[in-house]
């Protein structure tokens, strides 16, 4: 790839190629993915992009040298910038030196590091948060779960050998779940096991108030949930309010990390699979079709990072994006924006839009993004008309980007005929006739119209640098 340097810049590298001429002014220095932009101290211009194939850092004497592709750049340490404005040390050019190196490191080992990551380490980077809170009980346990005793002051609910059971949560079939803690908050002292993805494991506590307990547990969709079972004694008139959630991170239950290639999905429901009717498989679901088809079609091992969580829209995305949750454990090879289903506000929608593509470009600038309009909604429902707006925005912003070679529309609305059920799950409610998600008929046409989109436009996946 090519990269052109503004002319003010290539004036002062020419400049310091003869001589350490030292820059007049203050520059900010920081990595972008994989590559190193260099700007103005005021920020008021784009920063000129470098792959980091080409940087270099150093100190020399008092100063810091930069070399871009062998010509160098030299900076008092006091005007050698980060990218938030402030000076990386006041302190030495080797400590500035190390103070960017450290920065650098924290900020983008994210979408660097490709090896040594255990099992949480690669669901926490290439996942989202994901807060998921229990059953609440504000009034107590429903009467089906208690026992009441003649004559008595108290109620009785559960044994250890036969407890009663809170619920469970489980993974969709495309995920895993990394949970690091969870919280059980109890307004009466009860008797609790908390399994993680094994029936009958963990170990009963005696639970008393609020806590926050480590639970260190990987599960995948469909092998095991998260259960609670407790017993105990409790008031008839102030039963016992019980309230249990868990904190951890939702990945691709996709285990093949060593693939060449990543393929990013930013998506919704229909992709997370949490609404798909019938679904018995993973591979029941368009992305998972998706990355068969990259097998057994192209010959390439894919990795799946989905990115996906049921009911968010593009704001959510935009906060991933604000806390730079974009990459991965290695740059993408393709990335598939599938959002704006559950978006309602199009002013905000159309921002989001633009704002994620413009860093896509900037992170990663050798990768093709494929921005997906809205799958069908029923014919003449509501949904479908806001899907139809968010599809004219998808359109126009990828217009307006003008990345023909890069940054793609593919309008999902046509991957299959909404004027009758066949392709939409019944589990959505009919009664306006609103259906949404895909079912595993419908899971097919969106694959079959995602896969002729890339054939019909030779679009190629990247392959990253080791």
């Amino acid at each position: 790839m090519k990269i052109y340097l503004a002319t003010s810049l290539l004036s002062l590298i020419s400049l310091c190629s003869v001589a350490q001429v030292l820059q007049p002014k203050a520059m900010r220095v920081y990595r972008v993915g994989d590559m190193v932009a260099v700007q103005d101290s005021a920020a008021s211009k784009a920063p000129d992009l470098y792959p980091v194939s080409t940087f270099s850092i150093g100190p020399v004497g008092n100063n810091v040298r930069v070399g871009i592709d062998n010509t160098y750049l030299y900076f008092p340490y006091s005007k050698f910038l980060g990218e938030n404005g402030t000076v990386y040390s006041q302190q030495s050019s080797n400590q500035a030196v190390n103070s960017f190196k450290s920065n650098v490191t924290n900020n983008i080992a994210a979408s660097m590091r490709t090896v040594n990551y255990t099992e949480p380490e690669i669901i926490r980077t290439n996942g989202l948060d994901v807060e998921s809170t229990g059953l609440t009980y504000p009034s107590g346990f429903p009467a089906s779960a208690t026992t009441t005793v003649a004559n008595s002051s108290t109620m009785n609910f559960g044994t250890n050998a036969s407890p009663v059971s809170l619920g469970g949560f489980n993974p969709p079939l495309t995920k895993k779940w990394y949970v690091d803690h969870y919280t059980f908050g109890t307004t009466m002292p009860v008797f609790a096991r908390v399994s993680m993805g094994r029936p009958n494991t963990g170990d009963v506590q005696l639970y008393t108030g609020s806590g926050s307990y480590a639970a260190n547990a990987v599960l995948y969709g469909g092998d095991g949930a998260i259960a609670v079972n407790l017993y105990g004694k409790t008031d008839t008139t102030r039963r016992a309010a019980i309230r249990f959630g868990f904190h951890g991170y939702t990945a691709s239950a996709d285990n093949d990390v060593a693939s060449p290639y990543y393929v990013y999905l930013f998506a919704d429901s229909n992709t997370e699979g949490t609404s798909v009717q019938g679904i018995t498989s993973r591979w029941d679901v368009w992305s998972w079709k998706l990355k068969a088809w990259y097998q057994n079609v192209k010959n390439q091992r894919v990795f799946l990072v989905d990115k996906s969580l049921s009911g968010q829209t593009s704001v959510y995305f935009d906060k991933i994006r604000l806390g730079n949750r974009l990459g991965g454990t290695r740059t993408p090879s393709i990335g598939f924006y599938v959002l704006g289903t559950n978006d309602t506000d199009t002013a905000a929608y159309r921002a989001n839009v633009n704002k994620f593509i413009s860093d896509w470009i900037i992170q990663y600038p050798d990768s093709p993004l494929i921005i997906c309009g809205p799958g069908p909604r029923s014919s003449g429902s509501t949904g479908e008309t806001t899907a139809g707006y968010m599809r004219a925005i998808d359109q126009q912003v990828v217009g307006q980007v003008n990345r023909p070679k890069q940054v793609y529309y593919l309008n999902l609305g046509t991957a299959f005929p909404n004027t009758s059920e066949t392709y939409f799950t019944t589990n959505d409610s009919s009664t306006s006739g609103n259906r949404v998600h895909w079912n595993v008929g419908g899971q097919q046409k969106v694959f079959e119209a995602v896969t002729a989109f890339l054939e019909s436009n030779k679009i190629e996946l990247y392959l990253p640098p080791n």
